[in-house]
């Protein structure tokens, strides 16, 4: 699987635009055509940690379909999502879709993994911050969810950092259009 995102979009995501390349729609279309002739998948990032309201919007949630309608169009078969607004919307209106939870959801406890799993998750990636080595906790959460789980192996953030929070909201915030 391959994944990415353009600078910008409705929803944001885990890095500021400069941190990517700056392709047009026909690009990444065309890079998702090429990924899928090759038998690799495409997992569109929209893992904004904040929306600003947004998803809860009749015009935020138009921008957010209208994206998600031509991600769907173009061949994405997975998308990456932090907000339980977001999950419901893709899972609701776009069923063909496969949702992964982002690390920026905070998942590090069996109950929040089981609400993501209700919601229609189809895989998880758990908090790389708190719970990379306690494996009691990861031996509990996969013996209570049946959705696919992934651990971050290089999360370049400092383990326990107080400003985690502060700095996902203004990476988020930083690629919406």
């Amino acid at each position: 699987e391959l994944f990415g995102k353009l600078r910008e979009d409705a929803v944001g995501g885990g890095r500021a635009p400069y941190q990517l390349a700056p392709i047009s729609r026909k690009r990444l279309a065309a890079h998702v055509r090429e990924a899928k002739a090759a038998g690799i998948s495409f997992n569109y990032l929209l893992n904004a940690s904040c929306l600003g309201n947004r998803e809860i919007t009749r015009v935020g949630q138009a921008e957010i379909e209208g994206l998600c309608g031509w991600l769907c169009g173009i061949g994405v078969e997975t998308v990456t999502v932090s907000s339980p607004f977001l999950l419901r919307i893709v899972k609701t209106r776009f069923p063909g879709l496969k949702a992964r939870i982002s690390v920026f959801g905070g998942v590090d406890r069996v109950r929040k993994a089981q609400m993501w799993e209700e919601l229609g998750a189809d895989s998880i990636v758990l908090d790389s911050l708190l719970i990379n080595r306690e494996l009691s906790t990861l031996e509990a959460i996969r013996k209570n969810v049946k959705c696919d789980l992934e651990l971050l192996a290089n999360n370049n953030c400092i383990a326990g950092c107080a400003f985690s929070p502060m700095h996902m909201n203004a990476l988020s915030h930083a690629g919406q259009s």
